[in-house]
């Protein structure tokens, strides 16, 4: 007959059932009070992770790229997928067409933004030059509503569309 295992074998196991369950469950009801309890040994072990814990350092503004396009004297608005976050859903921000347009807002991508603006000519020959403008909402303080505005836009980049 072999022997059983010791008793802080048993109680390590038990503890850790209880974790996991805990960390499986812990938004159902029942669970929820054994999840607040053991919280704290959560966070010590880098066993949770929640939106909270950007809580110190809240992004400080939204960000994403728009487009404008010359056709004569005047600069237009070009309509890109992953523009402005709409206000209505959060969906948009995490839609691959968004992350595009916030990576190439970015100052590395020049190159891409002048590939992107002969694409967006080929679509519409009447263009004559395409640029791009980093817009940015300031993150509204928690407890407050969204924001609005003002939308700051700074110039990226511009591109003549090829055979002009």
């Amino acid at each position: 007959m072999t022997p059983s295992p010791p008793l802080a074998a048993r109680v390590a196991l038990l503890t850790w059932l209880v974790l996991a369950t805990s960390l499986a469950l812990d938004d159902q009801s029942g669970f929820r009070q054994v999840a607040e309890l053991v919280a704290p040994v959560r966070r010590l072990l880098g066993w949770s992770q929640s939106w909270s814990m950007f809580a110190p350092n809240p992004p400080s503004s939204t960000y994403w790229l728009e487009a404008e396009g010359r056709r004569g004297p005047h600069w237009e608005p070009i309509e890109i997928a992953g523009g402005q976050p709409d206000s209505e859903s959060w969906k948009l921000s995490y839609a691959r067409a968004s992350k595009l347009n916030r990576g190439l807002s970015t100052a590395k991508y020049n190159g891409d933004r002048r590939h992107f603006a002969h694409w967006l000519c080929r679509q519409d020959d009447t263009l004559s030059r395409v640029r791009f403008l980093h817009a940015r909402l300031p993150t509204a303080p928690p407890g407050m509503a969204p924001s609005t505005g003002p939308i700051k836009r700074t110039p990226k980049s511009e591109h003549k569309c090829p055979g002009i």
